[in-house]
């Protein structure tokens, strides 16, 4: 078995469903219901925030939150009719928790920089759209990825 740790979220500890991980859900099922313990063993990895690595991308890129059903709707119509190029991506599904969060979000990328990706950026955060620059480096002051 193996599970992930992953510090910046509610529930710190995953167990990575592979091969017959549901087989021991179970079972482990089954023993809670009988009140008896089951040790889990297996591998743990440990997952951190790289803080040289966001201060890298803050310096290259603007990048914002905004709901996936726009992406290829009105954003995408406006950056083409401005002529502004960008980036779009998942959030990385530990981040992100759509059993929580109704609506799914993309994180759009904008050079600094560059002078329509820089008006568009201070678009975006006029009208208040999160900005995940500063998400990650919360982030990375919340697991002390500064500090090491």
């Amino acid at each position: 078995m193996r599970f992930a740790d992953y510090p910046w979220t509610e529930r710190r500890i995953y167990w990575l469903n592979e091969d017959g991980s549901h087989h021991l859900a179970a079972a482990r099922y089954q023993a809670r219901r009988l009140c008896t313990q089951v040790p889990l063993t297996g591998t743990l990895y440990r997952y951190h925030v790289n803080g040289q690595m966001i201060v890298a991308l803050r310096n290259k890129w603007n990048m914002f939150l905004i709901p996936d059903k726009d992406l290829f709707g009105s954003f995408f119509d406006a950056m083409k009719d401005f002529g502004c190029p960008f980036g779009n991506g998942e959030l990385p599904h530990n981040m992100h928790d759509d059993t929580k969060i109704s609506e799914k979000l993309c994180v759009i990328w904008l050079e600094r920089g560059a002078r329509k990706p820089d008006a568009v950026a201070r678009v975006l955060t006029l009208a208040g759209f999160p900005d995940f620059g500063l998400q990650l480096e919360s982030l990375a002051r919340r697991t002390g990825a500064f500090s090491r």
